[in-house]
């Protein structure tokens, strides 16, 4: 078989007849899959399949949750896709009945690679291999497409499918979750031994290894996937593809006459700019019998430079081998690719050895990963100063080496900053350093000035040469700047950036408003009829931008050419204000071609991730009438119909402000209104030669309520003088009640923990500013031997009143009540509770040892734990009076489960850096933890403290410390996570603290959150959808009490100065989480925060949310 053509550029006639020929399993469930037809009965059996989705172990939650597929919802969905992709699966007793599905798109970041959206099978006839059946065929389909991969996401837990992935060429793509690609369309298009695969079926003799594991292989520290094909007993073939690029960089191949190895290598695959430089190698070896003759030329990509010869002709006779060695270092001013952080993206930096033998060209292709081994950047990286100032300016030097270095930096004056000093010689700590600099501001108007960076080793080596920007603002004005690849305009309030280069996601806005720290991401150039979402052709295509200026603001016009509406140009233009104003968008489309085009649309889509907060509500203007409601009881069957409403807005709550949409659905096609953030098409007419068509412009907005929203929706496009907003205010009671002990008395609390010996409290009724206390207190515990106390007051001119009154535990580790305050106008209530501990008592810990596994245990007298720093440094068993285990866990094991890689359970703690890209639990899941004893009298226990951290530039230089302790002979567990910046800057952090709890199984289990609105609310274990609207509830605790347990878990927070909140995680019966997650932790250098959760057992639902206001910090002595 001869090809005259580069690989993979493969396109003519005769090589997708070639295509055709690789051998596919066909048997009589293979003959069962066709491509859905758009028709309504397929519309219907696609609807009664998704319905059929119900299995949790497939589908976490349910597919689609409680909501009921409809044909026209289907249709309404995928009557404008490409049917050619989308396959189904009919059942074998029945040609009518749709029982599965496989959809399939361009992924979205490679043009010429393909995706598995969905993936499913109806539990009735799960078993019957026709997920197989779907699944080879959309890999054939990939083939056909000249696809040099096609890929899917599923989870760790999945344990049903991730064999057949495995088994079909699917690897697991190491940290992610959990991101699998297959390379076999590569594999059987490759010329060489294309012709192995039409007379062996590649499925009968591939070679798997199936586990449940990361397939994280490597050839030392050059990161790589095998794949082994066995035919028959003198013929073989083993692939290597180097997953840096998602290339094929070498392979073995044997027959009874020709036995043939070539391969590429380099002993890392990432290497330093500028300074490193690395061995190349190409290894070729004739094992045959025959001679073997190969020209070879070596190419690099332009930032990659190879020294060594690069064409050679080899000839080699039988059993001979020949290495061409070559050396290569990336150029100083490369830009860097962390491929931790950015786990699903792929190098652009190759090294090409085109080979031509046989007949054959072919290319082997090895990646190499660009890092910085230093960077330099202000702190924070968009550093804001105003005119006519002297000032600081701190940088932030990043040292990527793991050791000290001595470095030379020069500094550059800008136009308007100077600097006292230019020059420095300096150390860098391994987990990085800061560097003050005195600088002037001279006066100004609003700009973006750039000031320029170099650094050098102490021997003259470039590390690097940049431009930073200085934005100084003296009135509201929009300006423009670059850093670090990324393009950025920005005034006052709103900050938006984009990437200049082409790279996955290129296209995409990121918008990111300052002051309330709220985000809408997307709005890439989407061009139909139809939409293609998951792979628009322009995701990773270079845009042309440009940047006007005008009186108003800023526009940047980012336009690229179709080539699959051919001649078709697509400008995207966004509006930043000088003021306070909304943000526009714009499309506008171009026909430079000589012919009229139609079915022609734009798509404007947005979504929320990454975003740290989730909506408290939703707000539309329905023709009905303007309605609110949580995310998830919205639904998404709302159709897309714009007449559906009456104006053109909507309005998303969140905590810290509204963000607002704004648009006139008199001219658009569609909109999504049951998404969080509505995506709308508009069509667009016929597109006659050398005509341009101008859309309407959509709006974004900002601001502290949906009445707002709608005001500037009125004013853009219904302006009258008479437009007024609504205000709607609360207020804080003037007057407070509670309970205060001997250590706490500045503050007033609702639950307090005693030592069981003392007995007496005090209540307290406080007020603002002096005034008039008149009326009675009431004080009442439930099931206490105490009665009732009722205490009439009458005081003027006083801030405060307080009145002691005994106490009597009788043998109760918690006691709840009420305490009421009675005035002639109103009433004061509040929710009471006593938790007691016996100072009497000891509490012990011992180390005891599980299958050579040692851990700690902590006994109270009533609970018993157990930790183990080989458990990432968390506690694995809960006992309560003798009881099973309440905490689900699989120590001393650790299985995947979930969308994690690895499933601990028990209770522990984890950090990650803000911008969680990549996968930073599972690096976090590697490190090494060292157990002490702790002792903060009255409390006692354990604690395990992390290994510094470094796998993340973000997270360099942090330590986590997680402390468990507890109360002898009493109900609580308090967990305090430590967090440690270690380097000499400023980290921001993530925290999370979970409890994993062991569930029933069945739907009697309970779990219990407060609502802001109608008091304890009670869910089942399946009801997933409460964790997204958790700002809509009280925040501060949550309580799980499993079927035939004694007690109640609770977990509980207090006051915090971090945005702080407990949630719930239940996607199904099986699993039950009480977590807590702290966002946007600002640790200056070499501090520590800590953070508390206490967790408690109660009898009794009631006694839990007083301790959200508890004496606990006054406990804490330290």
């Amino acid at each position: 078989m001869n090809s005259s053509k580069k690989f993979p550029k493969q396109k003519n006639k005769s090589n997708l007849q070639l295509k055709k020929s690789i051998i596919f399993l066909d048997d009589e469930k293979t003959a069962l899959v066709r491509p859905m037809r758009p028709t309504k009965k397929d519309y219907a059996g696609i609807a009664r399949c998704y319905n059929s989705f119900k299995d949790s172990d497939s589908w976490p939650g349910g597919f689609g949750g409680t909501f009921t597929f409809t044909g026209e919802f289907i249709e309404e969905q995928l009557k404008d896709q490409d049917h050619s992709s989308l396959f189904i699966v009919v059942a074998p007793d029945n040609p009518d009945k749709i029982v599965g599905v496989s959809f399939c798109s361009r992924t979205w970041n490679l043009p010429d690679c393909w995706y598995v959206q969905l993936l499913g099978v109806d539990p009735a006839y799960q078993g019957q291999k026709l997920g197989k059946s779907l699944l080879l065929r959309s890999t054939q389909f990939a083939l056909e497409k000249g696809a040099r991969f096609i890929s899917l996401h599923t989870w760790g837990g999945n344990l049903k499918a991730m064999p057949l992935y495995k088994r079909q060429g699917y690897k697991w793509r190491p940290n992610t979750s959990v991101y699998m690609e297959n390379y076999l369309p590569l594999i059987l298009n490759f010329p060489y031994f294309r012709g192995l695969f039409t007379k062996y079926s590649w499925y009968d003799t591939f070679q798997p290894k199936i586990t449940q594991e990361q397939d994280e292989e490597f050839d030392e520290k050059m990161a790589i996937y095998e794949y082994y094909f066995k035919f028959d007993e003198y013929s073989s073939l083993k692939v290597w593809i180097d997953r840096t690029v998602g290339w094929i960089s070498g392979f073995h191949y044997i027959t009874e006459q020709e036995d043939l190895l070539i391969k590429t290598q380099t002993p890392n695959s990432e290497a330093f700019t500028g300074i490193e430089t690395f061995p190349v190698t190409l290894t070729v070896a004739n094992y045959g019998k025959k001679v073997q003759e190969l020209a070879i030329t070596t190419k690099s990509t332009d930032q990659l430079a190879l020294d060594g010869e690069t064409t050679h002709q080899i000839k080699l006779p039988s059993n001979k081998e020949q290495t061409i060695n070559l050396t290569g270092s990336f150029l100083s001013d490369t830009d860097e690719l962390d491929m931790k952080v950015h786990t699903h993206t792929y190098s652009d930096h190759t090294i090409t050895f085109e080979i031509s033998t046989d007949g054959f060209t072919f290319p082997i292709i090895l990646g190499k990963v660009p890092l910085k081994a230093m960077k330099i950047h202000t702190t924070p990286k968009n550093f804001v100063a105003i005119p006519d100032q002297t000032l600081t300016i701190p940088f932030e030097l990043c040292n990527y080496t793991g050791k000290q270095q001595e470095i030379e930096i020069k500094l550059e004056d800008g136009k308007k900053v100077l600097f006292n000093q230019h020059n420095f010689s300096t150390s860098v700590d391994p987990y990085d350093s800061k560097l003050e600099v005195p600088a002037k501001v001279l006066p100004t108007t609003s700009t973006a000035d750039e000031i320029n960076i170099s650094m050098k080793t102490k021997d003259g080596k470039n590390l690097l040469k940049k431009k930073l920007p200085i934005i100084i603002f003296r009135n509201n004005k929009a300006v423009s700047y670059e850093l670090d690849q990324q393009l950025f305009l920005e005034n006052k309030n709103v900050r938006v950036s984009l990437y200049r280069k082409s790279q996955p996601g290129s296209n995409e806005l990121v918008i990111f408003e300052k002051t309330r720290g709220l985000k809408i991401c997307g709005n890439p150039l989407i061009l139909g009829y139809p939409f293609d979402e998951d792979g628009s052709e322009f995701y990773s295509t270079k845009l042309d931008h440009q940047i006007l200026e005008t009186e108003e603001g800023l526009w940047i016009a980012s336009s690229a050419v179709s080539k699959e509406k051919a001649g078709v140009k697509v400008t995207r233009k966004l509006f930043i204000p000088n003021d306070n104003e909304p943000l526009g968008l714009q499309y506008s489309l171009e026909n430079l071609s000589d012919k009229a085009v139609t079915d022609l649309g734009i798509l404007c889509t947005s979504y929320w991730w990454p975003n740290p907060l989730n909506p408290v509500n939703v707000i539309i203007p329905f023709k009905e009438g303007i309605k609110q409601s949580s995310l998830y009881e919205l639904g998404i069957n709302l159709g897309k119909d714009p007449s559906d409403l009456k104006e053109g807005w909507k309005a998303i709550n969140y905590s810290r402000g509204t963000l607002g949409f704004l648009f006139n659905q008199e001219v658009i096609e569609k909109i999504g209104i049951g998404e969080r953030f509505p995506s709308i098409e508009f069509k667009i007419p016929e597109l006659q030669p050398n005509q341009t068509f101008d859309l309407t412009p959509l709006w974004f907005t900002f601001t502290d309520s949906w009445q707002a929203v709608r005001k500037q929706w009125q004013d853009k496009y219904h302006y009258s003088p008479a437009n007024e907003l609504d205000h709607f205010l609360s207020a804080e009671n003037m007057k407070k009640i509670g309970l205060i002990d001997e250590q706490s008395q500045d503050q007033i609390c609702k639950g307090l923990i005693l030592d069981r010996n003392q007995k007496k409290i005090q209540i307290i009724l406080d007020a603002f500013r002096k005034t008039t206390f008149e009326g009675a207190m009431t004080v009442n515990f439930t099931k206490m031997k105490s009665k009732p106390k009722n205490l009439p007051i009458s005081i003027t001119d006083s801030k405060q009143w307080v009145e002691t009154i005994k106490i009597n535990p009788s043998g109760r580790k918690i006691s709840s009540g009420t305490i009421t305050f009675d005035t002639k106008t109103r009433v004061y209530e509040e929710s009471i509770a006593l938790g007691f501990y016996n100072s009497s008592k000891e509490v012990t810990i011992n180390k005891c040892s599980n299958n050579q596994e040692t851990y700690l245990e902590v006994d109270n007298g009533f609970l018993k734990f157990r930790g183990s720093k080989d458990y990432r440094g968390q506690i694995f068993y809960l006992s309560v009076e003798g009881s099973k285990n309440y905490l689900l866990t699989h120590y001393p094991e650790v299985k995947a489960f979930l969308w994690y890689n690895k499933f601990y359970g028990g209770i522990g703690g984890v950090i990650s850096p803000v911008d969680q890209r990549g996968n930073p639990e599972e690096e976090f899941n590697k490190l090494n933890f060292t157990a002490f004893e702790i002792e903060k009298d009255p409390w006692k226990g354990i604690g395990f403290m992390s290994e510094i951290m470094d796998y993340l530039p973000a997270i360099k230089g942090a330590q986590q410390i997680t402390n468990f302790l507890t109360l002898p002979d009493a109900p609580f567990i308090l967990v305090q996570q430590e967090i440690t910046n270690h380097s000499e800057v400023t980290r921001t952090f993530n925290a999370n603290l979970t409890a994993n709890l062991v569930t029933s199984n069945n739907d009697k289990d309970r779990y219990y959150l407060k609502t802001k609105k109608s008091g304890i609310a009670t869910f089942q274990t399946q009801d997933y959808g409460s964790q997204a609207w958790r700002e809509e509830l009280d925040s501060k605790w949550a309580a799980f009490k499993k079927e035939g347990n004694k007690f109640i878990m609770g977990a509980v927070i207090g006051k915090s100065n971090y945005q702080e909140s407990i949630y719930t995680y239940s996607p199904n019966l099986s699993i039950i989480r009480l977590g807590r997650s702290v966002t946007n932790i600002k640790i200056p250098a070499k501090e520590t925060v800590r953070l508390n959760v206490l967790y408690l057992l109660t009898k009794d639902l009631t006694t839990i949310e007083p301790f959200t206001k508890s004496n606990l910090v006054s406990l804490l002595k330290d």
